[in-house]
């Protein structure tokens, strides 16, 4: 018989209507740790019951199952103690044996799920045990005539891995210790019982595995984990193991967190994680949909010349015309911010005046500012200053703000716009054929069109609420992590450059372009010679739009 540690969700049709045959038309918005729609873990199920104690939730005896609604229109079907003795007591009577879990990891931390299936009051003994034996081999092991203190040399004891120990000597293991610089506040042991899966819970990372770990009992990826307060940034060198060992990431992944990403600085391999963000057709959705603005921006239409972004109400937007989540702030900025940082080198190709030397990466003991950063440009449930955007547009304005590097150094270059290739094609066609002009001007058109869509209020206000959260969280690191004290003065320099040296590359490239069409058609006879040689003066013209936006000035 299965038994599932989690609820169903869905999203109702009619609020007003909650009976158990209600039809509803989505999944649910994802819940707050495992970041997926449609299903809530047992933990996050008795997190929301505890922070909502006026819920009541209602039990469905035949068909032996709870159910509530919570944010008006949210509705979850689960089990607690009494409806895992209906239905263990309708298996026994059909003659099934055994029970199947998914998943224990999802339970809480105090084991309420588990307690509520066996109908034990107390499941955590057995952990009482691991304890007081984890007590005993420490002063054993240092009760031994060739032992050394297990905290030497800036280490701390953290734990003991039974494994290859022989299960008659119950009373060895080998040491885990941590740095003492790093080491986390509470380790402990993931899976139990004799065949087992261990996976860490919420806020934990996994520092390594083991076949037995605390125990004696064989099992698959019994994982230690180091349980993580909010306030303390995990330090990047355990992420990094983590991330790029793909055997171990098992504990990691059944949460389905965003993947990690590989960059190279120097000789160090850093690894980063963006969170999900919502589609464009889940943007509004949801009680984190509300908070978006409910328009749409796209290049004006209608002229070859023509540079200027809308904001276009949603319905009025044509078919056929596709749209991206975007994020005001390039999801680029965060690994340039460390690339600077690490290198002392701004985006512009200068040395940064603010770094006097190397952060703490540099002799690889450094700490790495991933999850708050990020969070600050937008997530799934944080969707504030997202916008919807015309995904050509988008790409375009990803590019620009991609800065080039040239053995990890920044050179002062952006990305072109469009592959030169392509655009040399274009050009070739457009002035042989002596047609189809538009699509020779479309990149460029979108090229301004990035810096006025940047001066439009509602989005510059959105970019400067988005650089206002990377500042403060920069602060709350300078204030956390050893060796990152001038991190915001690095933020603040960084910043700066980096959109002076995007405005300054689109000008470039733009110019470059037009320079190519006005020496390609210089005394052309073609057919469209005239209104080719009118549009690329016409956008010569707006290169003045191509400025760096009324920034707010970032304040500690």
């Amino acid at each position: 018989m299965g038994f599932g540690f989690y609820g169903r969700t869905f999203t109702l049709e009619n609020s007003g209507y909650t009976a158990p045959d209600c039809p509803f038309t989505t999944g649910d918005t994802s819940g707050p740790c495992t970041h997926t729609s449609g299903y809530l873990a047992y933990y996050e199920i008795q997190d929301l019951l505890d922070k909502n104690p006026q819920i009541t939730p209602v039990h469905d005896k035949v068909a032996a199952f709870l159910h509530f609604t919570y944010d008006k229109d949210q509705w979850i079907s689960y089990d607690d103690k009494t409806t895992f003795k209906q239905k263990l007591d309708w298996a026994r009577s059909v003659g099934l044996g055994g029970s199947l879990i998914w998943a224990s990891d999802q339970d809480t931390y105090d084991f309420a799920a588990h307690a509520a299936l066996l109908g034990k009051a107390n499941v955590t003994s057995v952990q009482e045990k691991v304890k007081a034996r984890s007590l005993s081999v420490t002063q054993d092991v240092l009760a031994q005539t060739v032992a050394r203190s297990l905290n030497e040399g800036g280490y701390t004891l953290v734990g003991y891995d039974k494994d290859k120990c022989q299960k008659s000597k119950k009373n060895y293991g080998q040491p885990i210790c941590c740095d003492t610089d790093s080491a986390p506040s509470t380790c402990q042991w993931r899976g139990g019982g004799r065949d087992c899966n261990g996976q860490c819970h919420a806020g934990e990372i996994k520092l390594f595995t083991s076949s037995t770990g605390g125990g004696d009992y064989n099992g698959f990826q019994v994982t230690f984990v180091a349980r993580i307060a909010l306030s303390i940034i995990l330090p990047w060198t355990a992420i990094g193991l983590v991330a790029m060992d793909p055997a171990r990431t098992a504990s990691i992944e059944r949460r389905a967190p965003p993947a990690f990403k590989a960059f190279q600085i120097r000789q160090w391999k850093i690894m980063i994680r963006a969170f999900p963000w919502p589609a464009s057709g889940e943007l509004f959705k949801g009680n984190a949909g509300k908070v978006v603005f409910k328009k749409s921006f796209m290049l004006g239409a209608s002229s070859c010349a023509r540079t200027s972004v809308e904001a276009v109400d949603l319905d009025k937007v044509a078919k056929g015309v596709f749209f991206n989540t975007e994020h005001v702030v390039e999801k680029a900025y965060i690994q340039i911010l460390l690339r600077s940082a690490v290198t002392g080198v701004l985006p512009s190709g200068s040395l940064m005046k603010t770094l006097s030397r190397a952060p703490s990466i540099a002799d690889g003991d450094a700490l790495i500012p991933n999850d708050r950063l990020f969070s600050a440009l937008g997530t799934r449930n944080n969707r504030g200053t997202f916008l919807l955007t015309e995904k050509s547009l988008n790409i375009v304005k990803g590019k620009i703000f991609d800065i080039e590097d040239k053995d990890d150094i920044f050179n002062g270059v952006i990305h072109n716009p469009t592959d030169p290739r392509k655009f040399d094609k274009a050009l070739d066609l457009v002035a042989k054929s002596g047609t189809k002009e538009e699509e020779l001007f479309d990149f460029i058109r979108r090229a301004i069109g990035v810096w006025n869509y940047l001066n439009h209020p509602e989005l510059l206000s959105r970019v400067d609420t988005v650089r206002e959260k990377l500042f403060a969280e920069a602060i709350v690191l300078a204030q956390t992590v050893p060796g990152f004290k001038s991190l915001p003065a690095i933020l603040k320099e960084v910043d700066a450059d980096w959109y002076r040296v995007a405005a300054s590359g689109t000008r470039d490239w733009v110019s470059a372009q037009l320079m190519l069409i006005s020496l390609r058609y210089m005394g052309s006879r073609a057919a469209n010679a005239e209104v080719v040689q009118t549009t690329a003066h016409l956008l010569k013209n707006q290169l003045d739009d191509i400025v760096v936006p009324a920034l707010k000035a970032l304040k500690d």
